[in-house]
This record gives C-alpha cells, structure tokens and sequence, in this order.
C-alpha cells in the first residue's frame, strides 16, 4: 500500500466518521434519546431508602436479583436433566446396535466357513468338515436379533431352509463349481454388510461413530478375506483360475486391504490392536503378502492339494486373528458406551438433585427495578454505539492490512505473533511489463496513463482471482507475481503461473487502450522457477518481500524476452513437461546480466484451460470508459535486500 492510497484511504475514513458522527448527534437529539436522561426520581420504582416504603422496594430488589438467576438455573438444570436423559437413552440403544451387529458379524463369520469348507470339499473330495461348518452357521443366524429389511429373505427360517435345500443338493449330485458356491454364499453375506452399513444412527456421542464405523469396516475387510480364501483354495491346488474367478479373486483382496486401511484410520484403538497382532503373529502376516505375490498373475506351477490345503488352514489362522481384533474392538465399543452411559447417569442424578433444591429455594418474588433497566439500557446503548465505531474502524484497518500482505500472514500480525522469514524450495515467479510504455506515456496524460493502468491491472487482478497465486508487487508498467507461497501447494505452481500468463497474454489481445484505441497492447512476459526466502520487512508500512536469486532470474526471463511472447527458463519448463498439456518451444541459449547463457523456451499453448471467459472479460473492460481510476499501486520489490525499479526489471 503506497502513501497515496493511505492518504486516500485516510481521507475516506475522516469522511466516514464525520459522517457517522453527525448521524450521532443527530440521534441525541432525537426524543428517544432525551428518554435516556429523564430524572430518577421520575421513575415508578425508585424508592428512598430512607423510608419504610423505600427498604420494602429495595428489599424486593435484593430477592428479585437472587430470584432470577435461580429461575435461569432451574431452567438450564432441567434442559440439562433432559439432554442427559436422551443421552442415556441413545447410549442404550446404541449398545443394543453393537450387540446386533455383533450376532450379524457372528452370522457372517459362520457362512465364511461354511463358505471355505464347501470350496475345500469340491476341490479336495473331503467333506469331514461341513458338518460342524452347517452347524455352527446355523448356530449364528439362530442368534441374530435383527433382521435386513431389503435381503431376499424374509427371515432366518426363510434363510436356513434355502441353505439346507442348497447343502442337500451339494451333497445329492455334487455338480456345483467354486463359483457358484463362492456367489451363493456371498450374496447372503453382502445383504448382512449392507444392512450393517445402515446402521449409524445412534452413534453421535463423542468419536463413537468412528470406532463404530471402524468396527463395521473390519468386518467388511474380513468377508473380502473369506471371499479370496475360498477362491485361493481352488487357485493353489489346480494352479490357475478362470478370468472370471481370478478377477473376484484380485477385486477382493484389493477391498479388504483398502478396508483394513481404512479400519486402522478411523480407530486408533482398532490400529493399535491390529499392529500388535501383526508384531504376535509376524510369520502370519509374511505368509499373506507371500500370497498376495503369488496370486498377481494367474498361474502357480507348484499347485497341489497340499499347496490348497496348506493355504487354507493359514488363511482360517488369518481369519482368526481378524475375528479377534472384530471381538477387541467390540469390546472396546462396549467399554466406551458403558462409561459414557455411566457418566449420563450421574449427571442425570446431579441434574435431578440441583433441580429440586432449586425448585424448594425459589420463591414467587418478580420485580425488576425500572431505573435499573433504564441505566443498563443507556449503558447499552453507549456501549452499543462505541462497538460500532471500533467495528468501523476495525474494518478499515483490517482492509488495508489485507491489501498490504497475504491474509495469512496478515491474521498473525494481527495476533501479535512473530512472522518469521520462511524459504520456500520451489515457487514460480511471473514478471511482465508493457512494450513501449516509455514511448506511450510521452504520447498520454498522466491522467489518461493511469486510467490505462488502473482498467489494465484490474483485469489482471480479475485474472488472478482464478488461479493459486499471489500478486507480490506493481511497479508501473511492471506486474509481479507468484504461486507456491505464501500457502505450498506442491508441484501445482508452475501450471498455475503458466494457465495465468497465457490467459494475460490472450486477454491482451483483445484490450483496447482507453485513450488510444488504435494502439495494440503488447506485453512481454517471463517466468522462473526456483527457491526463495519470503519475509515482513518494515514497521510503519510493512510489505510482504521475496529475496532470492530466483527474483532476478525470473526478472531477466522479462527483460530479456520478446513482445507478446512468454519465456520460461529450462526449471519451469521441464515441470511443466512433467505436468503435460503444455506447448513449448525451445529458443535456446540467451545472455542474461549476471547469470551468463541460459537455455530458456517459449511458451505456445495448454489444453488444460478456459481463456473464452476471460477473453470476453478483458475486451469488457479494455471498452470501458475512461473515468478516473481509483488507486494503483506503484509499489517496490525488495530483492537481495536491493530496491528494485522499472529499469532493473
């Protein structure tokens, strides 16, 4: 912010105040106001303490003040008393959902085995362990106390008579495939998992709904475990699979490793036990990744019915120890939802108790004392009136800090913090002056010279708002600006800096010089990319300042470049490769004071932005008319802690 702009911004703020000033007197004189200033003695309740009828009325005061916070008290006591009964109540229900979904997982955990079972029996001829597989999912679904409302079947007994007519059949002609049986029995499974994912509406105290949450996702990742159990078993003992079943196969095993990524996210809890089954049973866990290895392509020369059997009974170990960290994270919900629900019940005993002493000790005493009111109002109303004038002029202050700085850094100023110097080790720096403005100005008022800039830079300034960057500094013809700081934004700054240069560079040539109509504007632009360090340098009128040697590489990319023509140096260009969708030239090794030859480029086009928008926005404003501007910004740019002007740029 130059010195202009605060003198014009101080004058407006005069104006501003006197304004508001006249509006207060105005206001004083107004009957309401003089309502503020009428005598005490006037008042209805004003009584002399001197008089009996005065200590009755100031002892009806002194109950009213002690009467109406115990009215206010016994009020919040029992929305209290309320909230924590509901709490209660929603922390009972919400166990009754973890047991449920408890026995759903327990159903789920049964037909994986039953599932597995049934594969290793058509692979192996060994059904020695359907039986007790029948038994126990049987078992599981008799214990389910909820039922899905969108499953196929109506209910458990619906359920256990179509898996017994599907196990006599299995058993009567023995036709069926790893596929079948492994879609039959997760079609059942999946209407259990989606029905568990529907069940979250109790779950809303504290970071319940997370560990909850966790626990329904680590019963997915299981079912997905179960599922590529079943298709590993005929994948190790035949050696391959067909595409059908080799693609379930790798889907599956892809879904539980995402969901037990997202188990140990959502619960710390749940992380910290599924990390320390990984340290008990590390060999286990070795074993799963050597799988993983073995199955990313579909053959396995060493198949055999020992390799299938083996692989089972190490993925039931596998199971198992997800089936303990499912019943340690329930456990652990249980734990939780007990000593909430313990916690809502003493403070529904402590709401109760304070209810009803507040209840016995409040009497049927309402007086408010009218001079009282009217002091506090008269208070009100000046303090009322003094906020607004702060208000204004924080305000005021906090625009101009705001156009001064970066918010960010401008909001730790603002709370006393010590902004330090910062490096940043990769940032994209723009720098474009105007072709000939010596010559154009000598041809132009200074008047009409700023009018120019002023609608020129604010259809820069519009072009800015589109893209991650930040405008550093004007400098009269010259425009400065940079992405990457002062918020990072990784590798993204070099495409943001280059989309906004060609959108300059197309709205240019649709500007029209207000004055000189018939003048083409012609801009020359350049761009580098390196390290800087970014520091608040001054007390008075403190600027946001860049300091680096990529400064003034990205300076000579300008000065050294061609009208109507972007040059990039080889950094910035070689990440813009990097991001594709760039069109650039080489122009080769070009002298530059101070840093010798350097190879630099052109750039030409992207497919990756929209310039018709701002095309039709430039020609807009270069149209506009010639009105006198409001304030541009002929500010300077720290560099090497060296002031840099327009004939060093």
């Amino acid at each position: 912010m130059t010195a202009y702009e605060n003198k014009g911004m101080d004058m407006r703020s005069r104006s501003s105040s006197k304004e508001f000033l006249a509006n207060s007197d105005h206001d004083e004189e107004d009957p309401f106001g003089n309502m503020m200033f009428v005598s005490m003695r006037q008042n209805f309740c004003y009584a002399d303490p001197v008089t009996s009828r005065g200590k009755m009325i100031q002892m009806i005061r002194a109950i009213a003040l002690i009467v109406t916070p115990l009215a206010m008290l016994m009020g919040f006591t029992a929305y209290w008393l309320v909230i924590n009964v509901d709490e209660s109540n929603e922390l009972k229900r919400a166990q009754n959902q973890v047991l449920d979904a408890q026995l759903m997982g327990g159903a789920i955990h049964g037909l994986q085995l039953e599932r597995s079972s049934v594969v290793y029996a058509i692979q192996t001829a060994n059904t020695s362990s359907l039986n007790s597989s029948y038994y126990f999912s049987d078992g599981y679904i008799d214990e389910l106390s909820d039922w899905p409302g969108a499953c196929k079947y109506k209910n458990k007994t619906h359920l256990k008579d179509s898996l017994w007519s599907h196990r006599n059949n299995l058993s009567r002609n023995g036709t069926f495939t790893t596929h079948k049986e492994v879609e039959f029995y997760t079609e059942i499974n999946q209407c259990f998992l989606i029905h568990l994912a529907e069940t979250s509406k109790y779950m809303h105290h504290g970071t319940l709904w997370q560990d909850y949450v966790a626990y329904k996702t680590i019963i997915k990742a299981k079912e997905a475990v179960g599922v590529a159990m079943s298709l590993g078993i005929a994948f190790f003992e035949v050696g391959d699979l067909p595409i059908d079943d080799f693609l379930l196969l790798r889907e599956n095993d892809g879904n539980a490793q995402e969901d037990i990524d997202a188990f140990t996210m959502y619960s710390d809890y749940g992380k910290q036990r599924y990390e320390q089954q990984q340290h008990t049973y590390p060999q286990i866990f070795a074993e799963m990744e050597d799988y993983r290895q073995k199955w990313a392509i579909n053959s396995y020369p060493n198949a055999s019915f020992e390799e299938g059997e083996t692989f089972h009974n190490k993925m039931l170990a596998y199971l198992d120890i997800m089936n303990e960290v499912k019943a340690d994270m329930r456990i652990y919900l249980l734990d939780v939802i007990d000593r909430e629900s313990n916690n809502a019940d003493t403070m529904i005993v402590i709401a109760s108790i304070v209810f009803v002493v507040v209840v016995i000790l409040t009497p049927t005493l309402i007086c408010l004392m009218h001079n009282l009111t009217n002091s506090i109002q008269r208070y009100a109303f000046d303090a009322s009136k003094k906020s607004e004038e702060l208000s204004i002029e924080k305000s005021r202050s906090d625009s101009l800090l705001y156009q001064m700085l970066p918010k960010s850094v401008a909001q730790q100023l603002k709370m006393n913090r010590t902004v330090s110097a910062e490096h940043y080790d990769s940032v994209t720096i723009y720098f474009s002056d105007i072709v000939g403005f010596t010559d154009l100005s000598s041809r132009s008022t200074p008047l009409q010279v700023v009018a120019f800039l002023n609608t020129l830079y604010h259809f820069f300034d519009e072009c800015l708002d589109h893209y991650d960057v930040y405008k550093v500094e004007t400098i009269g013809d010259a425009y400065m600006v940079v992405s990457g700081l002062p918020q990072r934004n990784g590798t993204k700054h070099s495409s943001e800096v280059a989309l906004m240069a060609l959108d300059l560079m197309s709205g240019v040539h649709s500007f029209t010089i207000p004055h000189l109509p018939e003048e083409p504007l012609r801009l020359r632009i350049g761009i580098h990319t390196g390290s800087v360090v970014s520091g608040v340098v001054g007390t008075k009128m403190p600027r946001y300042c860049l300091f680096g040697d990529t400064v003034n590489t990205a300076s000579r990319m300008e000065s050294t470049g061609l009208p109507m023509k972007i040059q990039v140096s080889e950094v910035t260009a070689g990440m813009l490769e990097n991001l594709h969708g760039f069109e650039l030239e080489p122009r080769g090794f070009v002298e530059m004071k101070g840093k010798g030859q350097l190879k630099t480029y052109w750039l030409l086009n992207s497919d990756r932005r929209m310039r018709s928008r701002l095309g039709s926005r430039s020609e807009s404003i270069g149209k506009a008319s010639n009105g006198l501007p409001s304030v541009v910004t002929p500010s300077v740019t720290l560099n090497n802690g060296v002031l840099l002007d327009a004939g060093t740029l």
